[in-house]
């Protein structure tokens, strides 16, 4: 039988009629808002205990599973980001490797030429201070 407003209020006249105000009022105050098969008991918060750690248990199984996998996944990302920038330096390094070369290469051509420029000069020097000497 479910418990009406109406029943309730009816109940709380008979007891005001019988108890009295105060008492009827204490009394009232011991019953449920609602009816007894709504109020949860110590062996029903129990149920909800275990049901409750049960689901968190799983949870925290699948946040690791998924965590795993997450950081599984970034870490291989990064190792491959990491190799490819090993193969970009490399080649690089390679590509310096040439240019430094053919710089090298090319001081060795120009290197005559320059020291017979040079030479050249001095013994044009040397000349002009013979024929400057010869003037005076």
């Amino acid at each position: 039988m479910t418990i009406s407003d109406h029943s309730r209020h009816s109940l709380h006249k008979r007891l005001d009629e019988v108890l009295g105000p105060d008492d009827a009022a204490t009394l009232m105050e011991h019953l449920p808002p609602v009816g007894w098969a709504d109020v949860a008991t110590k062996r029903d918060l129990d149920r909800l205990g275990v049901v409750l750690r049960s689901e968190l248990a799983q949870l925290r199984t699948e946040v690791k599973g998924d965590l795993s996998r997450e950081i599984g996944g970034l870490r291989a990302g990064f190792k491959s980001d990491i190799a490819g920038v090993r193969e970009e330096i490399g080649g690089l390094r390679a590509d310096l490797h040439k240019e430094i070369g053919a710089l090298r290469a090319d001081m060795a051509r120009q290197l005559p030429t320059l020291f017979l420029g040079v030479l050249g000069l001095q013994i044009s020097g040397a000349g002009l201070v013979v024929a400057a000497s010869r003037l005076l």
